[in-house]
């Protein structure tokens, strides 16, 4: 008996059908599975360039901070200079002032000490003109300062900020329309301590001290000149030529100069016998806002006597080892242009930073880590630094 060959067409073609809706099923699920993967695939490359986005943005702001602080530092001695010159200066304009009412006499100082001496003494111009453009020149530099403590402090402030937004930036181009289906945010973060804000401190003080110490020109200023003309009763105290002068950096950061020359004339009488009377010839000083001095002195001592006055100091007129008259009038004629506000700078708190991104679309996850690190470009070990511009941002597994 045989079998319909039309039912045996229909039961291969039901079968076919079976295989085929099977194979569209496989398909499919091949296609999604794929899809899925594609997403997930975008949705850890993201994170891992936001990551390496941000901690780049991160490294970027701190060798910012570096190349200012190499200008603050650069400035402070520049301020160092200038403060310096503008004290020379008003030093020579009194001189100058000094050589013409002749007091002490151009003549007697060269008796006593020389031709070199009196003709220095003698040809000290007016530096009025020479004062206002170091002011100006000054008055610019803390400008320049101030403007870079602003910066400083603004990129300090909005580091975590900036780091953020670098991340928010590449995560919305890349997901332009999702619609708050995108999610992230920051785990294990230790950026915001890499760094910290402070004022005027001792270890700052000393950087710049030390710094200055390179600088000859605000190393101290001091001379001293014998005479040979001494007087019969007074033998054993010779009149002296005092020049002295400093530059010194002061405990709120500020710098002051001082300069000042004095002849110290050698007088005797009957209660105190030999002591040294000052003739100031030539003082200025350019002081910190803080720096004080005791020391009252009047412009002339027509009312009382030099000795007189020196008592009511405490001054020792026995010993010429001071221009306390001359650095008294300069104190009295200092001026003051610094401010401590651009003493202000970023402090490097931890030696390395970082954090761990997690990047949420729907139920998919992704997490990525950033990390800050200092490396010199030449390969060798340096300690981190926020006065070298070697931070670099990459991930970290």
């Amino acid at each position: 008996m045989f079998k319909n060959s039309r039912d045996e067409d229909g039961q291969v073609l039901v079968l076919a059908l079976i295989l085929l809706s099977v194979i569209i099923v496989a398909i499919q699920g091949m296609y999604e599975v794929m899809q899925e993967v594609d997403r997930k695939i975008k949705l850890t490359q993201v994170s891992d360039l936001a990551a390496f986005s941000a901690a780049n943005a991160v490294a970027t702001n701190l060798n910012t901070q570096a190349f200012i602080n190499q200008a603050q530092l650069s400035h402070q001695m520049a301020v160092g200079n200038l403060v310096t010159l503008l004290s020379l200066a008003k030093y020579r304009s009194a001189m100058s002032e000094r050589s013409k009412r002749m007091n002490p006499p151009v003549w007697l100082i060269g008796m006593h000490f020389g031709p070199a001496h009196s003709m220095v003494y003698s040809s000290a111009q007016n530096t009025d003109s020479e004062i206002r453009r170091l002011e100006k020149a000054l008055s610019e530099h803390q400008q320049a300062s101030l403007d870079l403590a602003k910066v400083a402090r603004a990129l300090h402030f909005n580091l975590k900020k900036v780091r953020d937004e670098t991340i928010k930036q590449i995560v919305t181009s890349h997901y332009p329309e999702a619609d708050g289906e995108i999610t992230w945010w920051i785990e294990e973060d230790t950026v915001p301590d890499m760094v910290r804000w402070e004022k005027f401190t001792g270890n700052y003080h000393a950087l710049i001290e030390r710094l200055s110490k390179t600088y000859k020109f605000l190393s101290p200023r001091n001379k001293r000149r014998l005479s040979p003309n001494v007087l019969p009763q007074c033998t054993y105290m010779p009149p002296v030529l005092l020049r002295q002068g400093e530059t010194s950096l002061e405990k709120n950061g500020l710098w002051m100069s001082r300069d000042s020359e004095s002849f110290h004339k050698v007088l005797w009488n009957m209660y105190t016998n030999c002591f040294y009377r000052e003739y100031p010839m030539g003082w200025g000083m350019n002081k910190a806002t803080q720096y004080v001095d005791e020391t009252n002195a009047p412009s002339n001592f027509a009312s009382q006597t030099f000795l007189s006055w020196a008592i009511s100091q405490g001054i020792n007129v026995f010993t010429a080892s001071n221009n306390n008259l001359a650095n008294a009038w300069a104190q009295r004629d200092a001026s003051t242009s610094q401010s401590s506000a651009s003493l202000q700078r970023a402090v490097l708190h931890r030696k390395t930073g970082g954090f761990k991104l997690v990047l949420k679309e729907k139920k998919r996850v992704a997490t990525s880590k950033g990390k800050v690190f200092y490396e010199s470009w030449d390969g060798k070990k340096k300690d981190p630094s926020l006065y070298q511009a070697y931070w670099h941002g990459r991930l970290s597994w």
